[in-house]
């Protein structure tokens, strides 16, 4: 029986099987401009267009005085925003990050807790905006590059993993899981992540070396999986397009998105067929 979005992405989420895997993408401003112009038509949203499963909002326009005009009750609505490592480095650049890290370590961790205080402050008004309906927490937080983390592990374990804990529990308890991003490879990370209480991990970047068949083996029932799918590689070989995410669909809870926003080298009729592709390989 065919699902609504929400129904679908809560099942998915609760490691259950849906009627089909779930579908959603980002892309780049670029990438748009280029389709309008190929017949992608401007008076509609891309995740109306496309039926993603997932919607996903920025944290500022969650707290906007017109917010509701986010409200999905059909796809299952996400707010998004850094953890503390990535707005610090939004805010100062990576490499100035680390350097603070090293030089002036105890005052680079007051700023990671002011950090998350004012997150919290944020999640706590928007937790009490009912009427919206948010159904779970998009987390933006590049902590690796493709041959490890950014820092020491043992760095994570004494300050990120507290503060993570800190405003992963209070997103559960407000029942809204917890999608958590995160370029590189982070196969080292990924148990504290899921004792931090996310539930889904997107890229799993395999150009960074990923082992997906080790994911799969110690967590297809402890995480749910996103990505692990260079799109633009997998076009040139449909044969190879279609046993990837038949490969995915059948080893762990999977929702599909690319592993980096849709480029403009894509053409949009072949973005299109691919979307239905997808969907149709990704029935269970």
């Amino acid at each position: 029986m065919l699902m609504t979005s929400k129904e679908r992405i809560n099942k998915i989420l609760d490691f259950e099987t849906p009627d089909r895997i779930g579908v959603h993408d980002a892309f780049l401003d670029s990438t748009i401009k280029d389709w309008e112009k190929d017949g992608l038509p401007t008076d509609i949203s891309l995740e109306d267009y496309f039926d993603f499963d997932i919607r996903v909002i920025d944290i500022d326009d969650a707290l906007s005085k017109d917010s509701l005009r986010y409200k999905d009750d059909e796809r299952f609505l996400c707010f998004s925003f850094s953890e503390p490592f990535q707005a610090l480095s939004s805010a100062f650049g990576r490499e100035e990050t680390l350097k603070k890290l090293i030089l002036y370590p105890k005052d680079t961790e007051k700023e990671l807790r002011l950090e998350t205080d004012r997150i919290l402050n944020s999640l706590d008004a928007i937790v009490k905006k009912k009427e919206l309906k948010i159904d779970g927490a998009w987390v933006w937080g590049d902590l690796a590059y493709n041959r490890g983390l950014f820092f020491s592990l043992s760095f994570y374990e004494r300050v990120l993993l507290r503060l993570h804990k800190e405003i992963f529990n209070f997103l559960n308890s407000c029942g809204l899981p917890i999608f958590f991003h995160s370029d590189g490879n982070i196969i080292d990370l990924i148990p504290h992540l899921l004792d931090a209480g996310i539930r889904a991990i997107h890229p799993l970047e395999e150009a960074s070396g990923m082992d997906i068949n080790k994911l799969f083996r110690e967590y297809k029932e402890k995480m749910v999986f996103m990505g692990y799918f260079n799109i633009g590689n997998m076009l040139k070989d449909r044969g190879v397009f279609k046993e990837r995410i038949r490969m995915l669909r059948d080893n762990c809870s999977y929702i599909y998105q690319a592993d980096y926003p849709i480029m403009p080298d894509m053409s949009f009729e072949d973005y299109s067929d691919a979307i239905e592709a997808v969907r149709r390989e990704g029935l269970y």
